[in-house]
C-alpha cells in the first residue's frame, strides 16, 4: 500500500486523489467530507468527495449546539458511530440521508493546525457497520494526511494575508479611509456569506473565499495616481477610465 500525491496539486485535487486511493484499498469505504471552523465557531464545508453525496450541508451549525462535535473538540479523539441504524429515532437529517445512501457507519476526527488550534472536522463514512473499529489505525492515518494537506493550504493563505496586511499598513498613510472601508466590507461580507450558508443559498467554497479574501476587493486603488484617487472634482472621462481600472490593477498586484 503506497501513497504518492504531488505537492503541486490544489487542496481539492489532493483530497480527490486521497479519496480515490482509499476507494481502491477499501471497497466498503464511501467517502469523506471536511468542514472548517470560522472565528465564531461556525462550521462550513470546504470539501466533500463524490461518493459522500451532494446532501452534505454547506453550513453545519455553531459547534456548541452539537454535543457530538463539542465532545470531539474537547477529547481530541475520533468519534465513531458503529451502526447508524441503531440510532434511527434520534439521528439527524444528514445521517438519515446517509443511511438512504447505504452508509451504515461513520467516523469523525478533529483537525488541528500547526499551532495545535482546533480548525475543523473530517467526516468519513462506510457501507457496513463496525467498519472503522476494524480499520481505526488506517483511518486515523488518513485523517492526519488530510490535516497536513489542509495545514499546507492554510499556511499559503496565511502567508498571502500577511503580505496583504503589510500592503494595507504601508498604504494607511496614503488613504486611511480606503483601508477602513476594506475592513468594514470584509466583515459585512463574511456575515452575509454565513447568513446565506445557513439558508443553503451558497456553498462552502463561496463562504471560504469570502472569509479569506473579502478585505482585498479594493486593493487595486493603491495603484491609482494620487491626483485621481484623492480628487474632489468630477472625473474627466479619461480619469474615470483610469479609476475604473482598479480591479484589474488589484489582480495584477496579486
Amino acid at each position: 500500500m503506497e501513497l504518492k500525491i504531488s505537492d503541486n496539486l490544489t487542496l481539492k485535487q489532493k483530497l480527490d486523489h486521497l479519496n480515490m486511493l482509499i476507494q481502491d484499498w477499501y471497497p466498503d469505504y464511501v467517502g469523506f467530507a471536511i468542514a472548517m471552523l470560522d472565528n465564531d465557531n461556525n462550521l462550513y464545508s470546504v470539501y466533500r468527495s463524490q461518493g459522500y453525496g451532494v446532501k452534505f450541508p454547506d453550513f453545519i451549525e455553531a459547534i456548541h449546539k452539537s454535543s457530538r462535535l463539542s465532545t470531539l473538540r474537547e477529547t481530541r479523539s475520533p468519534d465513531i458511530i458503529d451502526d447508524m441504524t441503531c440510532h434511527l429515532p434520534s439521528i439527524k437529517h444528514i445521517h438519515q440521508t446517509l443511511i438512504r445512501k447505504s452508509c451504515l457507519s461513520s467516523m469523525a476526527t478533529p483537525i488541528y493546525n500547526k499551532n495545535d488550534e482546533f480548525v475543523g472536522i473530517m467526516f468519513i463514512n462506510a457501507r457496513i457497520p463496525y467498519f472503522f473499529r476494524q480499520n481505526l489505525n488506517f483511518f486515523n492515518t488518513i485523517s492526519l494526511i488530510a490535516s497536513l494537506f489542509i495545514n499546507d493550504d492554510l499556511n499559503v493563505k496565511r502567508s498571502f494575508h500577511n503580505i496583504i496586511k503589510t500592503i494595507l499598513l504601508i498604504s494607511h498613510h496614503k488613504d486611511p479611509e480606503t483601508q477602513n472601508h476594506l475592513k468594514r466590507v470584509a466583515e459585512y461580507s463574511r456575515l452575509i456569506a454565513l447568513y446565506l450558508g445557513k439558508r443553503k443559498l451558497c456553498n462552502g467554497h463561496f463562504i471560504d473565499a469570502v472569509y479569506h479574501y473579502a478585505d482585498m476587493h479594493d486593493i487595486g486603488k493603491y495603484m491609482i495616481p494620487d491626483e485621481i484617487l484623492f480628487s474632489t472634482k468630477i472625473y474627466t472621462p479619461e480619469e474615470r477610465q483610469i479609476m475604473n481600472e482598479h480591479p484589474e490593477r488589484g489582480i495584477s498586484l496579486f
